[in-house]
């Protein structure tokens, strides 16, 4: 009888374990998924600011109206954006600051000011979307949206760079390098980057960016037979400024792990 009574016990136990682990597992199934849901919408969201964002440096190209529209498309997805990783704004008060964190609050928040920046004079510009406004925001409105709009691209091609690291590792992770085929892929890619770097530069030179910036020039000269170049460009000049922001958070990442040593 106390073996049977002994028995039952154990069962008794190995189903409450084996329903605890089951109830475990379900539960952090649910957190996976609600993580792989949440990452989704950062990345589709994220992808359709960066398109629109290149759109809209092409003004010539699309029209003004379009240009408008997809200008307040921007705006509410660049909201969005910031409703989701509403989390960061929190984490600039908390924590020590070390160069990393420095540079990755520092870029954000000017990155900040020229989305505001764009989106405040392209409204007192406005001759479609916002017409019925009355503002006039005259030659400071117009050197003010050129100059924060290729600041902005600077700044966007930094923001994604200091976020492209886990990318490149989830990649290979993926594919699963082993250590020959790992250097010989970051020996690939480090050529690749120099000379999309070295490139988006030359590009950036060409189109007088720093001119720009510095609202010495306000109008860019359209080619029709150029659109596809134009936007190609335009994208080179992010990538090359997203690889040039990867590489410095390398760097600093070296540096504190050696001063940690």
């Amino acid at each position: 009888m106390k073996m049977l009574k002994l028995l039952k016990l154990c069962l008794l136990q190995f189903q409450y374990t084996a329903r605890a682990v089951d109830l475990k597992n379900r539960r952090l199934a649910k957190l996976q998924n609600l993580k792989e849901t949440k990452m989704m919408k950062r990345v589709i969201i994220d992808s359709l600011m960066l398109i629109l964002y290149i759109i809209e440096m092409g003004e010539k190209y699309v029209g003004n109206a379009v240009h408008e529209w997809l200008g307040v498309a921007l705006m509410i997805v660049f909201i969005i954006h910031n409703i989701l990783n509403r989390k960061w704004y929190k984490t600039i008060f908390k924590g020590k600051y070390n160069s990393l964190k420095i540079l990755n609050v520092f870029i954000n928040i000017v990155l900040i000011i020229c989305m505001l920046v764009l989106f405040m004079s392209g409204i007192m510009m406005s001759m479609t979307v916002f017409k019925f406004l009355g503002l006039n925001g005259g030659v400071l409105a117009r050197q003010l949206h050129i100059a924060f709009s290729y600041l902005g691209l600077i700044f966007i091609g930094f923001h994604l760079g200091l976020h492209a690291g886990a990318m490149f590792i989830a990649i290979k992770k993926k594919i699963g390098f082993n250590s020959k085929e790992e250097k010989i892929v970051n020996i690939l890619g480090y050529i690749l980057s120099i000379s999309i770097i070295i490139y988006g530069i030359y590009i950036f030179m060409k189109n007088n960016a720093i001119d720009k910036i510095l609202g010495k020039e306000m109008f860019e000269f359209v080619d029709e037979t150029k659109t596809f170049q134009h936007f190609f460009e335009i994208t080179i000049m992010i990538i090359s400024f997203s690889l040039i922001g990867y590489f410095i958070r390398k760097l600093i990442i070296k540096r504190l792990i050696k001063e940690k040593r």
